[in-house]
């Protein structure tokens, strides 16, 4: 059980960074939600999501209810977070498998939040976050000029919310992870296996063995 609550926990951490964006980023209500997590009001936040979630529930929404738990970790309800985990894995089916997967998203989307963050300051990439995407298999070169395209079409855009940075940070890493495999180039160049194996997959059933437990 420790072991199964640990995982968890993992993945609420892994996710306070940046948000698992496998939903329809167009819809309204979603979107709502998205930016009032970037705004940090989570408490409205959480309504919306439930709003969400509501009017989505027999769909595949793994990802909404992970967001959902991320606002409660937020806000330090800690109780609440783990229980709309458990519900991502006993309803939606979510797996380590999918932690896995989301893992090397999360952590360029959180670089290259940082990385604008650097342009927009200095015009360059610190020494730090180039490390970082070397880590993560991305070339600082590249993005550097990716970027620097960026910040200057955001100067001159006509929208004042945050939408073109949501959009452009998806955009990327879908690029890099979902179709170039920056990631597992990486690791192929390292000499590591980068194939999931399911033998240690977290089950949903852990979590409905959980379902009536509040001790955290």
């Amino acid at each position: 059980m420790k072991c199964a609550m640990k995982k968890i926990t993992l993945i609420l951490l892994a996710v306070f960074f940046c948000q698992i964006t496998l939903a329809n980023e167009t819809d309204s209500i979603l979107s709502k939600a998205r930016n009032l997590v970037h705004d940090k009001n989570y408490t409205e936040a959480i309504k919306v999501y439930k709003s969400y979630i509501e009017k989505n529930y027999e769909n595949e929404i793994k990802d909404v209810y992970v967001e959902l738990a991320n606002c409660y970790f937020n806000s330090n309800d800690k109780k609440s977070a783990i229980k709309y985990i458990k519900e991502a894995i006993t309803k939606q089916g979510f797996t380590e498998e999918d932690f896995e997967l989301e893992e090397g998203k999360s952590h360029l989307k959180r670089s290259l939040v940082q990385c604008i963050r650097d342009i927009r300051q200095s015009g360059s990439i610190t020494k730090g976050e180039q490390e970082y995407l070397e880590q993560i298999g991305v070339n600082p070169s590249k993005m550097q000029m990716r970027i620097r395209e960026y910040v200057q079409d955001e100067a001159t855009a006509d929208t004042w919310d945050a939408s073109l940075l949501h959009e452009f940070v998806n955009n990327v890493t879908n690029e890099l992870i979902d179709n170039l495999q920056v990631d597992k180039v990486k690791m192929d160049l390292m000499g590591f296996k980068h194939e999931h194996n399911p033998e240690l997959t977290h089950k949903p059933e852990v979590a409905k063995k959980l379902e009536n437990k509040t001790d955290v």
